[in-house]
């Protein structure tokens, strides 16, 4: 009889008992009773089928061939369930083809396989599991047909190409992974890397030193992709592989009438000249390797409108450059890119021995402050630019017209914006103020550096950056000029805007030396500016325990053995206070800061003992 809502009122504290079903166990003895070798027996019977790896998985014993075939027909209608579910997952396909070829049935392998392609003839990873497993049980015909299948369906899967490829060449067939490589290559578009791979094939397999082939394919490559990469790749492959560095040159001289302008003039690196002057050197043809590597220097040097290009003269020689593109303009160069080609003419110059080494230093020297000067004209505000025109023009020995322009070049940095940019940018721009201040500093400006300091400070966006540097380096400034007040004021201040430390050292410092030099009357009154400064500092940030050691050490130098044992027991205190409020805000922290009480605990029971042997 089925109860209704209202038996609750009726039976009360009876009614969850009424709804529980009734539960019937047989507590007699049974009639065989188990003893305990007989378990033990049974667990090792157990334990010898469990499967090697520790899992829970266990290993199926089939002691007949009915038993086998019935555990086949079973497995085999779980697979075939789940395929049906699921067939759009290929992982449910691959498991069920593996399975018939571990059974030795590779005509259900095949079958299954089959199944699989109406669902996923579209995708290269079945095509490369379909194929694989061919190979792996050993059928490479089988394998070809499955690779030239899915090459079939799926002309543009590089991975296919490659796969079949690789397959072809470690069972040795090299003439099959050629035919592969060439059908490959002459698709509408080909991969870079597909000729690449060609031509590795190539030189591995050629004999008695007969390289037609890979020449021919290395012609192919550059004639399909006109790109300063294939062309350097035609180049590395003869200078390096094949061992003619002569036909390297020849090859880079074709590139250059080849190349576009703007891919051989504008590009961010200049690879193909560049490497083209390299082989000249290498092949002991001076004056070619010298002209290019001034031709690049005048490219680079070349004002961005365009226009005719300018002649560079040294002691030894002179060169033109060449008609090939002198009508691009030449792209925005990254510094680096600039720096490699003039160590790179250094070195070459200092090598060939046919020029003054002091003479070369100065042409590289200028090509370099000419470019970066040309960048600054560009945008006054390339803070890259100026900073690298600035370590050219400061070398050691350099001229006083070479100082006024370092010192020019500097003092164009206080014209760049503070506020309303970027934070990295403004600590960019601080770091050359900072430098230029030291400049007027040393050639007597004092009063300039002053001020450029004192501006930046006002100008830095303190509410979105830190530079506790730029306090520093104007207190330093203040206490250099004997203005010790005002740079403890400066200190003082940084003291509210930054959490530094490198704050607060360098304000101890500045009254540790103020102390050397007798500005205080006595100890007392230096301890006291001492204790003061500490206790300020905790007043603005009172978790900070590296404040409160530092304090505590202060009164153990000193003999205040009781002082130091209660400023440890005031940071102890504050710091359990903060834990407390974290207990439902951040585990975490609250953790970090019991981790330092304990550490302050410590740092306090090490004190007392060092009291305690003293006393002894």
């Amino acid at each position: 009889m089925k109860r209704s809502r209202n038996d609750n009122k009726t039976f009360g504290p009876a009614a969850a008992a009424m709804r529980r079903r009734h539960i019937y166990r047989d507590m007699r003895e049974a009639e065989t009773q188990l003893s305990a070798r007989q378990l033990i027996d049974d667990a090792v019977a157990m334990h010898k089928f469990q499967a090697p790896s520790s899992t829970s998985s266990t290993k199926v014993l089939i002691r007949s061939r009915e038993e086998l075939a019935l555990y086949r027909l079973k497995r085999r209608a779980e697979l075939d369930e789940k395929v049906n579910r699921g067939y759009k997952f290929l992982g449910n396909w691959v498991k069920y083809a593996r399975w018939e070829a571990q059974q030795k049935d590779f005509v259900r392998m095949r079958q299954v396989l089959e199944r699989a392609t109406a669902f996923h003839g579209d995708n290269p990873k079945f095509w490369r599991d379909y194929a694989e497993l061919e190979q792996q049980q050993g059928f490479l015909g089988e394998a070809r047909a499955v690779w030239g299948r899915g090459l079939a369906a799926l002309p543009h899967a590089a991975d296919l190409w490659l796969k079949a490829a690789l397959m072809e060449q470690a069972a040795g067939d090299v003439g099959r992974a050629r035919d592969l490589l060439q059908r490959w290559t002459t698709l509408p578009s080909p991969p870079p890397f597909a000729f690449e791979l060609f031509v590795l094939l190539e030189v591995q397999s050629a004999v008695g030193g007969q390289h037609d082939r890979v020449r021919d394919v290395l012609r192919r490559y550059v004639e399909h992709a006109n790109t300063p990469e294939a062309w350097l790749f035609y180049a590395a492959t003869e200078a390096d592989a094949l061992q003619h560095p002569s036909r390297a040159v020849q090859v880079l001289e074709t590139a250059r009438e080849a190349l576009p302008a703007e891919a051989l003039w504008t590009s961010a690196e200049h690879r193909v000249p560049l490497r083209l002057a390299q082989l000249y050197a290498a092949e002991g043809r001076k004056e070619d390797a010298r002209a290019l590597y001034r031709e690049l220097l005048e490219r680079l040097d070349r004002p961005a409108r365009g226009g005719v290009v300018v002649t560079v003269s040294s002691s030894s020689s002179s060169s033109t450059c060449n008609d090939a593109g002198s009508a691009a303009a030449p792209a925005v160069v990254d510094q680096r890119v600039v720096a490699d080609l003039l160590a790179a003419y250094a070195q070459f110059e200092r090598l060939a021995g046919g020029a003054d080494a002091a003479a070369v230093e100065a042409l590289t020297r200028l090509q370099a402050a000419r470019f970066y000067e040309q960048r600054l004209r560009e945008n006054p505000q390339d803070l890259d630019s100026r900073l690298s025109l600035y370590l050219l023009l400061r070398r050691p020995g350099a001229s006083a017209e070479e100082q006024a322009a370092a010192l020019a070049c500097l003092r164009g940095a206080t014209a760049v914006p503070l506020q309303g940019g970027d934070p990295y940018r403004a600590q960019q721009a601080v770091v050359l103020l900072m430098e230029y201040a030291r400049a007027c500093e040393a050639a007597g400006e004092a009063g300039t550096a002053q001020q450029v300091l004192s501006q930046a400070l006002q100008r830095f966006p303190f509410v979105r950056a830190d530079c506790p540097r730029l306090w520093q380096e104007a207190a330093a400034l203040e206490e250099r000029l004997g203005h010790v007040d005002q740079a403890r004021k400066m200190l003082r201040a940084a003291m509210h805007v930054t959490k530094d430390t490198a704050v607060v050292d360098a304000l101890l410092q500045l009254e540790e030396r103020a102390y050397a030099r007798g500005s205080f009357t006595d100890r007392e009154a230096y301890l006291a500016q001492l204790r003061g400064l500490y206790r300020d500092v905790l007043k603005l940030d009172p978790l900070r325990v590296s404040s409160w050691v530092g304090f505590a050490k202060l009164e153990e130098r000193e003999g205040q053995a009781a002082r130091a044992q209660a400023v440890y027991e005031g940071a102890v205190r504050t710091l359990t206070a903060e834990a407390c409020k974290q207990l439902r805000a951040s585990f975490a922290y609250r953790y970090e800061l019991l981790d330092q009480v304990d550490q302050l605990w410590g740092r306090r029971m090490a004190l007392g003992q060092r009291a305690l042997r003293r006393l002894r």
